[in-house]
């Protein structure tokens, strides 16, 4: 599984190490999994001002047009995103799809272990649902909606077993 990590402007706090983990913590439920980077500047057009965020469907839309041949291609920013209808979103993602885009804005944590756990998480979150994965009503699976901190903190950074045989049988169908 080839997947494209895409940084948007600016600086990503630990990268590198969030890279790391995301692709070892990926490696339990996907085969084979290579993670390439790129940069990408943000559009203009997908600032708002008035809300001081990012249109996160902007975003999808650049990394629709990401060249090479990737299976997946997910989006970092540390600019804060929002969704039409919601205050701000951790991400957004294809669903199904090959696009997602997860913001650290309202992950960081000075405890540089508990911020890239809250990445991590969320970066597994909008893949599952590139994965054709929905939000799960189990509130310990990664899949699991948060709209808050504490729903990110609270959740495993695991797909509970209904969402990982959910996977298993959408990679057989070719994903």
């Amino acid at each position: 599984m080839k997947l494209c990590l895409v940084a948007f402007n600016g600086k990503i706090p630990l990268l590198s190490s969030i890279v790391g983990r995301f692709e070892e913590h990926v490696s339990e439920y996907l085969d084979e999994v290579e993670v390439e980077r790129k940069r990408e500047k943000l559009p203009e057009h997908a600032y708002s001002e008035v809300r001081d965020q990012y249109l996160a469907s902007a975003l999808l839309d650049i990394l629709r047009n990401v060249k090479g041949e990737y299976d997946r291609v997910l989006g970092l920013t540390s600019e804060d995103l929002y969704a039409p209808g919601l205050n701000f979103v951790f991400g957004q993602a294809r669903c199904p799809g090959r696009e997602a885009v997860v913001s650290v804005a309202r992950l960081l944590d000075p405890n540089p272990d508990l911020y890239l756990e809250r990445v991590v998480k969320e970066l597994t979150h909008e893949l599952g649902h590139t994965f054709g994965l929905g939000h799960c009503s189990d509130r310990n699976c990664v899949m699991s909606f948060s709209s808050s901190l504490l729903e990110v903190d609270r959740k495993s950074p695991n797909f509970c077993r209904k969402c990982a045989g959910l996977l298993r049988g959408n990679l057989k169908r070719g994903g």
